[in-house]
């Protein structure tokens, strides 16, 4: 039991933001340490959780770190920059004297009607954050490898990210040791108990603006996931709070197009309210079906109202970057890394040039809020 609770079971009341306050303070030092090291948010509050230090959650911790300054460590490993997008540099108010400062004309404030607690620490704001649950009933078309564009590319632009590995199977996602990949064992006696959702979604829903969270599904729980999610109205209880939810999905071209189209309306129909995100997987072949193109699939005209964005994967020579891709996969290697330590100068610039162009169409798909 940390200190924190201690005082909690003297008084018998609750953690207040206070409390929280004062805990992170405490451990203020500590936290300082483990930034030095590089170290993710994420890791530093669940050592801090593990070791008893705190008992607030991830998103006070990550409100506090804001409200300290102590922000200036971003998640995740950062590839060289990219020149896909340059940004204009903020216009320069003209010097046209003082700003003019008018009073609001009610009335000033009486100290005596205020709260003693609000005026030691400002409550924590309104959380508002953005999941992508990416999902696909057929295995093996990619799912895994756009959950890992996406932490890399969301980390890239500024995000703070949180992602969760609920494959049963397969955990990919949670294979990358550069990233912060929390896996949830789904398993109980070989079946999945969906209860262990409740992990999930309680710590996706106490998260802080602009936080984005990745959870990878495996296609053997696509079910499981998506009829928990019905059950429990839970993307009531997440746009409720604030958060964007999307969903992703998966087109890929070859012998699995067919079971992929039907994951898609699988989504589409279960979850009409809600934008999906179609990439479009062209490695194993064209998508096509019968000699057209996805916008004339059926899915689509049916749909399409319903899609937030339909990504185009950028591909390459398969004996050359499709090959290095490989590589980069099987060895569970981020970009950075490859494209940093790559003993071939080809490779390097290959992975550059490809890198450059996820960066653009993620930023194109506008779901980097």
């Amino acid at each position: 039991m940390s200190w924190a609770e201690i005082i909690m079971a003297a008084e018998g009341k609750r953690l207040s933001n206070n409390m929280a306050g004062i805990e992170f303070v405490a451990c203020m030092e500590t936290i300082k340490e483990f930034l030095q090291k590089s170290w993710k948010h994420s890791q530093i509050h669940r050592q801090l959780k593990q070791e008893g230090k705190i008992t607030m959650s991830y998103g006070a911790f990550c409100y506090h770190m804001r409200r300290l300054s102590l922000d200036q460590h971003k998640p995740g490993e950062t590839p060289p920059p990219v020149q896909a997008k340059k940004i204009a540099p903020a216009p320069v108010r003209p010097s046209a004297g003082p700003r003019h400062v008018t009073t609001s004309g009610s009335a000033f404030p009486n100290p005596r009607d205020m709260n003693p607690d609000e005026a030691l620490l400002p409550k924590e704001p309104t959380t508002m954050a953005t999941i992508h649950f990416i999902q696909q009933g057929k295995g093996g078309v990619g799912k895994s490898m756009i959950a890992v564009i996406l932490y890399q590319v969301l980390g890239h632009l500024g995000k703070e990210i949180m992602a969760f590995d609920t494959d049963p199977v397969n955990s990919t996602l949670a294979g990358f040791r550069e990233f912060a990949v929390t896996r949830l064992d789904i398993l109980k006696n070989g079946d999945i108990d969906p209860r262990e959702f409740d992990v999930l979604i309680n710590e996706i829903a106490a998260l802080p603006v602009d936080t984005h969270v990745i959870v990878d599904n495996g296609a053997s729980s696509f079910l499981a996931l998506n009829s928990y999610i019905k059950e429990n109205d839970v993307l009531g209880i997440l746009t409720e709070s604030g958060h964007n939810v999307f969903f992703h999905t998966v087109i890929t071209g070859g012998q699995a197009i067919g079971d992929t189209v039907l994951g898609l309306r699988s989504l589409a129909l279960g979850f009409p309210e809600s934008p999906i995100v179609v990439w479009l997987n062209p490695y194993f072949g064209e998508i096509r079906m019968d000699d057209r193109s996805f916008e004339e699939f059926k899915v689509y005209q049916e749909f399409s109202d319903q899609f937030h964005a339909v990504i185009t994967i950028p591909q390459g020579n398969k004996a050359t970057l499709g090959k290095d891709l490989e590589m980069l996969f099987a060895k569970r290697q981020s970009f950075a890394t490859a494209i940093n330590f790559s003993q071939s100068i080809v490779m390097r610039s290959r992975l550059s040039r490809y890198w450059n162009e996820l960066v653009s169409v993620v930023e194109q798909a506008a779901i980097a809020f």
